[in-house]
């Protein structure tokens, strides 16, 4: 359902109220609350990272929360927005105990932390959502599985945790490997170390043994994709990572003086029904999708994350994604 943008602030005499879940540094969504301000359109945002120093209560009995001095009535939401709700490693709270408590008592604060998130979450069941909290953190290993069955070309990829065994597979193959779970930052006291893809070189410096990691056929590529997709629309780009020897094996590696090629793209509408197909499967609504356009001209299915930046892809392209979401949620509630 389309709903024409004149109407917008007579819908929402209806006492509605759409509820954000999601974190204070993430800006994307900023951009999209300042569409629904524009609608004076009533939302509330909670902030995960913010909760433990608010304002905040939890009232079970009456179904209700208390946030920065705003009360949501449950009652009150139809539809919810889930982004990157959690991780306690990034609240200000964490920032000022961790050096005063061990790490098992971090680990148990975390817990804690992360039953009151799960319990804020359970208030909204039976709610709409964009991005189900139970669908944000997704296998790769089944996901890359997925679209093997729905006849979408992956890269040969293996979990392997030994140098012979690697060798032993090698033959003509080049090989990158990334994370299984999501990227990591490490902290050290110079700096920190990131996790990227990169290519694999079986050297003398590699151990016999290592923690199990995923290796995949190192595909050659013309460009990369980044697509975001919500509810049955693509908004894909093209980068052109490979031009730049620093991000031609993972476009993160952003070299800002000298900025790839980003323009908009369209991909086959088989490959568009077929990852469409999988995220029905899968009751996923919104998310990023990485691709690549191998030198062959093959289209390489990669990874989806379900909480992914979408700002990148918008921007370069003139998607206007900020407003279409915003758009969504109104439609959503008002059905």
């Amino acid at each position: 359902m389309s709903i024409p943008i004149g109407i917008l602030t007579i819908i929402n005499n209806n006492n509605k109220m759409i509820a954000i879940l999601s974190s204070s540094s993430d800006a994307n969504i900023d951009f999209v609350l300042s569409w629904l301000r524009e609608y004076n359109y009533e939302y509330i945002r909670i902030n995960s990272d913010e909760i433990i120093e608010s304002e905040f209560q939890f009232d079970l009995f009456n179904s209700k929360i208390i946030y920065n001095g705003q009360e949501l009535a449950i009652d009150k939401i139809n539809v919810v927005w889930y982004r990157k709700f959690g991780d306690f490693s990034k609240s200000s709270y964490f920032e000022k105990i961790k050096d005063q408590v061990g790490f098992h008592d971090q680990q148990q604060l975390a817990k804690e932390y992360n039953s009151i998130l799960g319990a804020i979450i359970s208030l909204f069941k039976g709610k709409k959502w964009i991005t189900p909290p139970w669908q944000a953190s997704v296998n790769k290993i089944d996901i890359l599985s997925l679209a093997i069955e729905h006849e979408i070309n992956v890269p040969k990829t293996w979990i392997i945790s030994n140098k012979e065994k690697l060798q032993m597979l090698k033959g003509d193959m080049e090989f990158i490997s990334k994370s299984i779970f999501e990227p990591y930052f490490i902290h050290v006291r110079e700096g920190y170390y990131s996790m990227f893809t990169k290519t694999i070189k079986i050297s003398d410096s590699l151990p016999k043994s290592f923690f199990p990691s995923l290796v995949q056929e190192k595909i050659y590529k013309k460009y990369e994709i980044r697509s975001f997709y919500l509810f049955g629309k693509f908004y894909s780009m093209a980068i052109f990572s490979q031009s730049d020897k620093k991000s031609s094996e993972d476009f993160r590696k952003y070299d800002y003086t000298r900025p790839n090629r980003r323009v908009p793209y369209q991909l086959p509408t088989e490959i568009e029904n077929k990852i469409g197909s999988m995220l029905k499967i899968m009751e996923l609504n919104c998310c990023s999708i990485d691709l690549i356009r191998s030198t062959n001209n093959k289209y390489y299915f990669l990874e989806i994350n379900p909480t992914g930046e979408f700002g990148m892809v918008s921007i370069p392209c003139n998607y206007e994604i900020y407003r279409d979401i915003a758009n969504k949620l109104i439609e959503l509630d008002y059905d």
